[in-house]
């Protein structure tokens, strides 16, 4: 085999409209002002980190069948029986996944990366990808047709992924970071939030926020441990910046995660930094409804009084931040009784939306 050059390999891909959607959700989503995503920078981050995990490699797929065929083979079954099964299992493989995909068609270029990764994955048509190619044993008798036809299923497989394990691909390097941290390689880390300042963090855990259907970095963070102590606090993992291990801080203590894990006991992950409290809201029968089919963000209901004219009185257990995330969108079938300050805060957003329809 030749000596390899890693080119730059433009590629026409098809995937179906809704793994297309999804693409572009994360895009939106995961992207930040200050670390953009496109569209070619996701697809080379999904290729980088996800192809020998993604069960469009054979080698993935076929684990659903490896328990039976080790138990065959533990019983000592016929060993030219037993890779004639496995073939017949690896030829139905390329076959459905050489069939056709319909949907968004578009072009993208794969970084040198991208194909130093994929000439690792079995069943590409590596020929396809280096110009030069000769190696016979990278040319198996079954495989996929073009380089395409793998990529067009390796992003239908991330599609069908929850939004929290997607944005775990794309930001593989700062959730090991993170983990390394967490199991004792280091005390801490620290992150940019502006240009000139650093947020010192002790990381917990990373946790799945059922409400919100993200991943949050827990933990206490302080802009000066010395002077000013540290808070409780959640991290989104995709607006982490410049993220750097920090030893000149003190590893998390024990106290310091009794103290989390007590705050956790009363709210979700995403609404830690602060504390939940009693909270009154007035709903008429379209805000009842709502608050049954609504259950993104739905904080605790606590109880529930009857008023007249079939409005009822919630009061919910929540933070002030939760409960304006929620109720908002609710319009005018919520009204926030209790506490007044959060009354004024959801009158003034209102009222804010209100001006902009008026001008």
């Amino acid at each position: 085999m030749k000596k390899i050059l890693y080119d730059q390999k433009p590629q026409t891909v098809t995937v179906s409209d809704d793994t297309y959607n999804i693409i572009n959700h994360d895009i939106y989503f995961f992207g930040t002002d200050y670390s953009p995503l496109n569209i070619n920078k996701v697809l080379n981050l999904i290729v980088i980190n996800y192809s020998d995990k993604s069960d469009a490699d054979f080698n993935v797929a076929f684990s659903e069948y490896q328990e039976l065929y080790d138990a065959a083979k533990r019983r000592k079954a016929d060993e030219t029986l037993l890779q004639e099964i496995k073939k017949h299992f690896e030829k139905e493989f390329y076959r459905k996944q050489n069939l056709p995909v319909h949907g968004e068609r578009f072009r993208f270029t794969l970084t040198k990366k991208s194909v130093k990764k994929l000439l690792s994955i079995d069943g590409i048509p590596k020929e396809k990808l280096i110009d030069f190619w000769d190696d016979p044993q990278s040319k198996p008798e079954f495989r996929y047709k073009t380089v395409a036809k793998y990529l067009s299923r390796l992003f239908e497989s991330y599609s069908k992924l929850p939004s929290a394990e997607r944005e775990r691909i794309l930001f593989s390097d700062r959730y090991h970071m993170i983990e390394q941290i967490i199991g004792g390689k280091s005390k801490g880390l620290k992150t940019v939030i502006n240009e000139t300042t650093w947020l010192h963090v002790k990381p917990y855990k990373i946790i799945y926020d059922v409400n919100t259907g993200y991943n949050y970095l827990v933990g206490i963070s302080s802009l000066d441990p010395e002077n000013d102590g540290y808070k409780i606090a959640p991290f989104r993992i995709n607006r982490l910046r410049n993220l750097q291990e920090d030893n000149s801080i003190d590893p998390i203590s024990y106290k310091e995660k009794s103290m989390i894990e007590e705050r956790l006991r009363e709210v979700s992950p995403a609404y830690i930094s602060t504390s939940a409290m009693e909270i009154k809201v007035r709903l008429n029968q379209n805000g009842q409804y709502k608050i049954n089919v609504i259950v993104r963000n739905r904080p605790k209901i606590k109880q529930i009084k009857e008023l007249e004219n079939g409005t009822a009185e919630y009061t919910v257990f929540c933070t002030e931040f939760q409960a304006k995330n929620y109720f908002i969108q609710f319009g005018a079938d919520a009204v926030v009784v209790e506490p007044k300050s959060l009354n004024e805060v959801m009158k003034n957003e209102l009222q804010n939306a209100v001006d902009k329809y008026n001008t």
